[in-house]
């Protein structure tokens, strides 16, 4: 993106071609400012793993980094944390003991539901070695096949509505006709170099992140609908096959997929999905799906 000619969002080009540009223009000049980062990174996390040559010392050498490692993460993160929910300002309030109670015994089935150690565990290791730890928080609702009631009064009209698919992560619908029969959130793991924000010198000033994620057709079919999610263009390989003499002989994974970037803006609070590989197409564009006081969801 020119900045001699950018000044407003109006000055981009309207429709999904000027979002895709302003989008990977920040993305570019994001990958700019991590590019050495990420090159120490991968080669601390190739020593932590011993993956040097070998030679003739091999069977005498002892890897000092991950003994390290190993010994700190117990250090950080020693056990699952015990949540304590309490009221405010501690009134004789029945009703709100109950309610806290309640968030309380939630909170502590949760963090056993999804294995929050094991998220919390690769989190650590991750500030231990390449200095950036990072998870999210899904909001995943199970839906009913029933409609909100009043909103389509005929069956008829029911029938005609598009309903989107089955336990949807990180998202909201509010032309959705059916009501979530439960609803739950978890917490997910984001590999460091999943993860990427807009420069900034403090968390307060970050203006946007983005989670990568690597979908199949059939996850994009499900996911974007039929016709958008048979439209992008299938591009990703994993690193390194690019290199490889055999590479039209090594399928690079079972499925081909796509590489996808999730934008969260704060500055519009709006959620962006776009496909690198597929030029000027939003895949997706959804306002404030969780409702977070700091918007983002991690």
């Amino acid at each position: 993106i020119g900045t001699d000619r950018i000044v407003t969002l109006s000055d981009l080009d309207p429709g999904d071609a000027g979002i895709y540009e302003l989008w990977m223009g920040r993305e570019r000049l994001a990958e700019k400012e991590e590019r050495d980062w990420i090159k120490r990174s991968r080669k601390i996390v190739k020593r932590y793993r011993d993956e040097r040559p070998a030679n003739g010392s091999t069977n005498h050498r002892f890897n000092i980094l991950w003994s390290n490692v190993q010994t700190l993460i117990p250090t950080l993160y020693a056990r699952t944390p015990k949540p304590d929910v309490q009221r405010r300002y501690l009134d004789q309030d029945d009703t709100g003991r109950y309610a806290a109670q309640i968030l309380e015994r939630a909170l502590s089935y949760t963090l056993g539901a999804f294995e929050f150690d094991d998220v919390m565990e690769a989190v650590v290791e991750d500030r231990l070695l390449p200095g950036r730890g990072q998870c999210r928080v899904l909001y995943i609702p199970h839906y009913s096949d029933e409609p909100e009631p009043g909103k389509y009064p005929d069956d008829e009209d029911y029938d005609k509505a598009e309903a989107p698919d089955e336990d949807v992560a990180s998202e909201g619908d509010e032309d959705d006709p059916r009501v979530p029969a439960w609803e739950e959130v978890e917490a997910v793991y984001v590999f460091w170099e999943d993860y990427r924000e807009g420069p900034a010198r403090s968390w307060r000033e970050v203006p946007w992140v983005r989670f990568r994620a690597y979908m199949t057709r059939d996850q994009l079919v499900k996911r974007f609908g039929t016709k958008i999610g048979k439209s992008v263009n299938l591009d990703y390989v994993p690193q390194g096959v690019a290199e490889s003499p055999e590479r039209d002989k090594i399928p690079p994974d079972l499925f081909k997929k796509a590489e996808i970037f999730e934008f969260w803006d704060k500055s519009t609070r709006e959620v962006v999905w776009i496909a690198p590989g597929t030029p000027d197409v939003v895949l997706d564009k959804l306002s404030d799906p969780l409702g977070l006081p700091d918007f983002f969801p991690c």
